[in-house]
């Protein structure tokens, strides 16, 4: 409350927020102390992290390398060691590659489990709830648990289980008005006595009902989705994660079809994500299964057309402050060339981003439905290859934390994040040391929906075995 809320747009600059937003109001409440409200990209279009108002973040590992975006001054913050925690939003990789460049911990949710309430952009209907997710940034693995579980808990989400049919001894969980859900939240399989408690059904209950695309877009049911969401985190009675008793996948080659605009996979990468399965395999005598998925080439159209579905103004509407939606291409044709005569209040990346959006807007009708049928498609393979209780350890990005303005030659390069989005399945980025020449390495844990806990122990045990966030500078005083 009080503080800018601005998006990085000029426009804005005069705002300030009426009141704190639900998850802000939360980390008061538990006692968390407000710094300040940190930079983004123009209207969280990119992953730089640069607006026409601040001016541009720097990476606190190489202040010539952009932090990412659009997230982008928190991750730096906490990078930098200014804060140790911190609260980002992700609609195609915006907590995550930004934690990634500045080498800490942050977590995409589950759809349901954080509620996005106060932010702008935010989220206006069940797909876009599905597509953008607020989360934790922090310095230390440990504390993603305990902060997710501050943000995403209220006593409502008690009171909305209770008015629904949840059963702890014939394992269902079974809404009153949805007599498809019978076959959904059938029993799972043999629970023993010993551990048939409201933690273990809750989690399995929510993990099948997030899972479900039938109820993630239905908006009669997103106040259940977001109880059973909190409660597959946040229920007292689910025992430890057994590491042990874990699939795990790994997906390594991630090109897709406009693969000039995107980089091949930096071989430090590749041989950081390499160690992550052998330091498994030699701790819990797992095997590491490779694997790939052709239509991840695909991921870059499906997430184009993924937010043309958002619903609400489109982004030309939200950029240029326009009384219509639809607007077309002209609006950023025309603030283009105001662009290269220096008149404009934008930023080059945000006018083309725009441009393109309104692009996809007008595709045909037979294209559009073509590639939602291949999003959903692709969110079903990923779902049957990772598993139950299952991982997926997937590239972050494809190069170390890029040099500022380089991105717009890659511009693709956020697929391999963009794709955790499409389909709303969490995931934890983890740091692993830094490179070679200084800048951080790391990797996603990806689960299926509700299995929070279990990408996140995941990355603590990563932590114990590559050492976690490595304070800039560690290198240069250590003489490497």
């Amino acid at each position: 409350r009080g503080l800018p809320n601005t998006a990085g747009m000029i426009r804005r600059q005069s705002l300030r927020a009426a009141e704190d937003a639900p998850v802000v109001r939360r980390i008061r409440a538990a006692g968390g102390i407000l710094i300040g409200v940190s930079n983004v990209s123009e209207l969280c279009l990119w992953f730089e992290c640069h607006n026409p108002l601040y001016g541009r973040s720097n990476n606190p590992y190489n202040t010539s390398c952009t932090p990412g975006g659009s997230s982008g001054g928190e991750a730096a913050l906490v990078g930098a060691g200014a804060s140790i925690i911190g609260v980002g939003s992700d609609v195609g990789g915006s907590i995550r590659m930004p934690v990634f460049f500045c080498g800490v911990f942050g977590h995409k949710p589950s759809p349901g489990l954080v509620p996005n309430d106060g932010q702008y952009p935010g989220a206006t209907n069940a797909h876009s709830r599905k597509m953008l997710a607020t989360g934790p940034i922090c310095r230390y693995a440990e504390d993603l648990e305990l902060m997710l579980k501050i943000m995403a808990s209220d006593p409502d989400d008690i009171k909305c289980l209770e008015q629904h049919s949840v059963s702890c001894r014939d394992q269902s969980f079974v809404p009153h008005s949805d007599d498809k859900a019978q076959s959904l939240m059938a029993p799972t399989d043999d629970v023993s006595d010993s551990n048939a408690s409201v933690g273990i059904t809750l989690q399995r209950a929510a993990s099948k009902f997030l899972s479900n695309s039938d109820h993630a877009s239905s908006h009669s049911d997103w106040p259940l989705m977001h109880a059973a969401a909190v409660a597959s985190l946040c229920c007292d009675d689910i025992p430890p994660i057994d590491l042990s008793s874990v699939r795990y996948t790994s997906i390594l080659d991630v090109y897709t079809a406009t693969s000039l605009l995107q980089s091949p996979l930096n071989k430090e990468l590749a041989d950081a994500q390499q160690r992550v399965a052998a330091a498994l395999s030699d701790r819990f005598g797992v095997t590491v299964k490779e694997a790939s998925l052709h239509k991840l080439r695909c991921t870059s159209d499906a997430w184009s057309v993924g937010m043309a579905d958002l619903g609400g103004p489109d982004m030309s509407q939200r950029l240029y402050d326009l009384s219509y939606n639809h607007a077309g291409a002209w609006p950023s044709v025309k603030e283009l060339m105001k662009w290269c005569v220096g008149q404009s209040s934008h930023t080059f990346i945000a006018i083309l981003t725009a441009l393109l959006g309104s692009q996809i807007r007008n595709l045909p009708a037979s294209k559009l439905q073509k590639i939602r049928q291949i999003r959903a498609c692709l969110e079903s393979e990923l779902e049957e290859l990772i598993g139950e209780n299952g991982v997926l350890i997937f590239p972050s990005h494809p190069t170390l934390a890029p040099y500022h303005n380089y991105p717009v030659f890659t511009p693709m390069n956020f697929a391999h994040t963009a794709i955790f989005n499409l389909t709303g399945l969490p995931v934890t980025q983890c740091p692993l040391g830094l490179g070679s020449d200084g800048r951080p390495l790391g990797v996603q844990i990806v689960s299926l929906q509700g299995n929070d806990r279990l990408t996140i122990a995941v990355a603590c045990f990563l932590q114990e075995s590559f050492g976690g966030w490595v304070p800039p500078g560690a290198s240069m005083s250590n003489g490497v």
